[in-house]
């Protein structure tokens, strides 16, 4: 993964600013890694398990998780990467804002 990350970070002059690049590796020895592959979003299916915890500052937070995590079957995606032994690169945006339903939702009467 650190070499990974060098050689992008050589290339990173064109990588445009709000973006992040999400890297996901397999939890093997160096040696059963197949290379990389650049991936899209897949979905991770979480148990249905929410702990409430409390961070250094004394604030509560909940992490959503559980015991058994799948990928949906997508192909092309992170998941489907990581389960096929790759590394996988996932250029993502950091905005997240679902611009269609903007000016619908500014239409409901809440």
């Amino acid at each position: 993964a650190a070499k990974l990350c060098r050689k992008i970070l050589s290339r990173s002059r064109t990588f445009p600013a709000g973006s992040v690049l999400n890297v996901n590796v397999p939890n093997l020895p160096a040696k059963e890694i197949r290379g990389h592959r650049v991936t899209k979003l897949g979905k991770r299916n979480y148990g249905e398990v929410i702990f409430e915890k409390t961070d250094p500052r004394g604030k509560k937070y909940y992490w959503i998780g559980g015991d058994e995590r799948t990928f949906e079957n997508i192909a092309g995606s992170d998941g489907n990467a990581i389960q096929e032994k790759m590394i996988s690169l996932t250029p993502l945006q950091v905005d997240l804002t679902h611009y269609s339903l903007l000016d619908e939702l500014r239409d409901w009467r809440l």
